[in-house]
């Protein structure tokens, strides 16, 4: 945040960014098409980055219905299908078995 914030200038033209470590500190030259990606779970965005830090960037919220094809999702719900009915009918099955030993 802080790059974006307090050692970010510009002057004639190009942009710069202060980074340091410890006590040294250097101005590097950053590139025109420079693009930030910031990848969060959208709870501890929410939770626990600054308010302006959010308000600054472009939000794009990413899941498996916005990146699967049609057909990929079709065979993701069946697979999700086939799972709640797998462990309903053989965890119970288990259970049972268990306690016939």
């Amino acid at each position: 945040y802080d790059l974006l914030n307090q050692y970010y200038t510009e002057s004639l033209g190009n942009h710069y960014v202060s980074l340091g470590l410890q006590t040294h500190r250097i101005k590097c030259k950053v590139h025109n098409d420079f693009k930030l990606i910031l990848i969060a779970e959208k709870d501890k965005v929410y939770d626990k980055f600054p308010i302006p830090l959010i308000n600054r960037l472009e939000k794009h919220i990413v899941t498996t219905s916005t990146i699967l094809s049609e057909k990929k999702k079709t065979v993701l719900e069946e697979f999700n299908s086939w799972i709640e009915s797998f462990t309903t009918v053989y965890l119970g099955f288990v259970a049972l078995t268990l306690l016939s030993v």
